[in-house]
């Protein structure tokens, strides 16, 4: 996606106006979806007529409101209550959009600054009597999403490529409300350009009586209100300590707390808030008042009622609380002192009980200020004990997939209540307890053979009889293959560094703009010190090149000098530390890789470029000849070109791909001929409709691949019979294959090769 706005058309059509008394502002204080009544959603979906378009940034808040509507379905709501639909067909929210790049409705093209204005205007028509726009009177507010552009903006060019036009706009058409929205956290922190630019937005919608979604603030709270913005927070959530969104995942509930999404860029809670604000930003702008304080608490929830469905469900039912205020809004369901469930209706089943135990049971009321009530009297359930144990886990397949791991796949068990786990056998004795239905047994000796069972336990402690016993032979290390690949934030130093300004750190910095140079470093693990590197191929997103010239070269040297992610500049290597040469200390005697600049369009605007080739360099890495002080890449061409670093969101990042055997003897590593057959794994790897196999050939032989599920089944036959020497290339497609792990084993002659690949829709 380019750095490039998002546009997003919202229209109120009879209660909105386009002034309003006090601005009306959607940020981190407005995630209590709870708050908000059915029947501000239901005013919502009857006025608003809404125009969206967008690249990825702007795409987490629609893809955060698509999985929005089953959590909120789940919660006892009004089915499909929160449902928005690109035609508002079936009395969904009217929600259109744009797909960010083509060449139709609310798309922003190539270019930036003026097209969102003129997109707008588009759309619109020219103004009518009432002051919408005559193309689609239906549509009745504006908003456009930021895509990076404010991180490299003045504050005069805030207002004049934002402000002074949005304030145009709403003159030209006084029927539509036009809705601003601050920009993306970019990992700046409170000293950066997009900090103060935000602000200045935020100051003028204050002042002005303006409507903001402000999709920033987001970005710097945890639901629970604890701050980031102080602490180089980007918009992957990542700050200088780790990353709160995942935190706060791991310490809640899944399908209670938060809902999952593919919010891009970013991670599933943050997703959820912007879901929980934007639906706020709706309401009001259908003419909620929002929540005014409340302290009272509601009444205390009567009549609870609990009904022992079996030895895992308890059903609870209760008579409805009262709020004379802002009335109740949910439930809280408490066992055993704890919260287990949100609920807006007056019943929850419990199908989490453990069997033999006796739960405690109580309710409360939160009204719609967030006050609680007392909870309600306390029921308690005791749960039957369960004598019944699961049924033997079948089907138990054993893989070997390296030299030291072999991967274990069974069908489920069934239970009168539920299955809790299972419990793996190697050779008799007891290695795991899992959840999982498969297994990865690993630091196994090579060239050896393993037995397994496996038995299935309830969750009152019943066993089932062991599986069938499965054997399995782990593989020949000089025959195995293991593919790694480097590209978080832990994996990966790297940095800009400028000619221009030659006392300034870009450490932080996702994707600032064209590249001079990037410093980037790649953490080797020690597992693949003195082993034998196959092959290495490095890749670098790119999102914009621009003035394309041919013929035209990216120049990847190796650095001789350490340096620091976090202080290095054109200037020095590391804070007080001058690099030998301004711009980098590096062997530039030739070159390790070149990367030509490619002329096809569809790989200049976020995209990959071809991995490039630079096994040489990491052999030496790998066999100490050459300390790893990482690339310098290096773009001096009249063709420009913007990369995207390591601290960018997953599926963006440069990246480094190793393939490589257990061999150890290193001098092997470094000047080892090719063998008569060399398998250089597939790419991409994770893929999601298709991927190569690459492999060399010395000599002419028969050769067969096949691709295998992890139960054993044979899946596709992609080569069969004989094939000249030379380089070859496989392609597997795996359009109608479900998601998961697939094995592809290589036979030539008596050789045999396995590798394992990941299919992920």
């Amino acid at each position: 996606m380019k750095h490039a706005w998002m546009a997003a058309i919202v229209f109120v059509f009879c209660a909105v106006t386009a002034s309003f008394s006090q601005a009306i502002i959607a940020d981190h204080t407005c995630i209590d979806i709870y708050q908000i009544p059915e029947a501000a959603v239901v005013s919502a979906k009857q006025q608003l007529h809404i125009g969206y378009g967008y690249t990825s940034h702007g795409s987490q808040v629609t893809s955060a409101m698509s999985a929005l509507v089953d959590f909120m379905n789940s919660k006892g709501y009004t089915h499909d209550l929160f449902a928005y639909h690109q035609d508002g067909n079936g009395g969904a929210l009217h929600l259109f959009s744009g797909d960010g790049y083509g060449d139709g409705l609310l798309d922003h093209d190539a270019g930036y600054y003026p097209n969102w204005v003129n997109e707008t205007r588009a759309f619109l028509g020219a103004p009518n009597a009432g002051g919408r726009g005559s193309a689609r009177p239906q549509f009745n507010v504006i908003m456009w999403a930021w895509c990076g552009q404010l991180s490299g903006y003045s504050t005069s060019d805030v207002y004049s490529f934002y402000l002074n036009d949005m304030n145009q706009l709403e003159q030209d058409y006084p029927g539509i409300t036009f809705v601003y929205m601050t920009g993306h956290a970019d990992g700046s922190g409170l000293a950066g350009d997009l900090h103060r630019n935000n602000q200045t937005i935020r100051n003028y919608c204050i002042q002005n009586n303006k409507v903001l979604f402000d999709f920033y603030d987001i970005e710097c709270y945890d639901p629970d209100g604890h701050y980031f913005g102080d602490k180089y927070v980007n918009d992957g959530c990542y700050y200088d300590g780790g990353n709160w969104a995942t935190e706060w995942q791991n310490a809640h509930v899944q399908g209670v707390d938060w809902f999952p999404c593919d919010a891009a860029h970013t991670e599933a809670v943050n997703g959820n808030m912007k879901s929980f604000a934007i639906w706020w930003l709706w309401a009001r702008l259908a003419g909620w008042g929002g929540v005014a304080p409340d302290l009272t608490p509601p009444s205390t929830p009567q009549n609870l009622q609990a009904t022992l469905v079996n030895e895992t469900q308890v059903d609870l039912t209760w008579n409805p609380s009262t709020d004379a205020e802002s009335g109740v809004s949910r439930y809280r369901v408490y066992r055993d002192d704890e919260p287990i469930a949100l609920t807006p209706s007056t019943s929850f089943s419990d199908a989490s009980c453990i069997p033999g135990a006796t739960h405690q049971y109580e309710v409360s009321a939160v009204n719609g200020g967030g006050t609680e009530s007392v909870r309600s009297a306390m029921v308690q359930v005791v749960i039957p004990s369960d004598s019944q144990p699961p049924s033997t886990p079948e089907r138990l397949t054993a893989i070997p997939v390296s030299a030291t791991q072999i991967d274990l796949h069974w069908n489920p068990a069934s239970d009168n209540s539920a299955v809790a786990g299972y419990r793996v056998h190697r050779n008799g004795a007891e290695i795991a307890n899992i959840t999982e239905i498969h297994y990865e047994d690993s630091s196994l000796t090579p060239k050896t053979t393993y037995q397994y069972q496996v038995l299935a336990f309830d969750v009152a402690g019943n066993e089932s009889a062991l599986s069938g016993t499965v054997s399995a032979t782990t593989l020949d290390p000089s025959q195995v293959q293991t593919t790694i690949r480097l590209e978080n934030t832990d994996d990966v130093d790297d940095t800009f560094i400028y000619k221009n300004d030659p006392n300034n750190n870009y450490g932080w910095d996702c994707c600032p703009g064209e590249v001079d140079r990037l410093l980037i470093k790649f953490n080797l693990p020690a597992a693949l010190n003195g082993k034998q590197i196959l092959s290495a191929q490095v890749g670098f997103y790119v999102w914009n090149q621009n003035n394309f010239h041919d013929n035209e070269y990216i120049k990847i040297y190796p650095m001789n000098t350490a340096w620091d992610e976090y202080s290095a500049t054109w200037n020095n290597a590391s804070s007080g530390h001058p690099w030998t040469t301004p711009g980098g200390d590096a062997d530039m005697t030739a070159p390790v890789a070149l990367i030509l600049h490619l002329s096809d369009p569809a790989s200049w605007d976020h995209a990959f470029y071809p991995p490039t080739n630079i096994t040489a360099v990491v052999q030496q890495w790998c066999s100490g000849s050459r300390p790893n002080h990482g690339l310098m890449v290096v773009d001096e061409c009249l063709t420009g070109l913007g990369f995207k670093a390591s601290e960018y969101s997953e599926g963006c990042r440069p990246f480094l791909e190793i393939v490589y055997t257990d061999k150890t003897d290193a001098t092997v590593v470094a000047t080892e001929p090719v063998e008569a057959f060399q398998l250089y794994g597939n790419y991409p790897n994770p893929f999601n409709a298709g991927t190569i196999i690459k492999f060399d050939m010395a000599a002419p032989e028969d050769v067969e691949i096949k691709v295998f599920d992890l139960l054993g089944r044979e899946m596709q036959t992609l080569q069969s019979g004989r094939l000249q020497a030379g380089h070859h290339e496989v392609h597997f497609s795996a359009e109608q294959l479900a998601s998961g792990v697939y094995i592809y084993k290589v036979r030539m002659g008596s050789l045999q090769l396995t590798g394992k690949m990941l299919l992920a829709r």
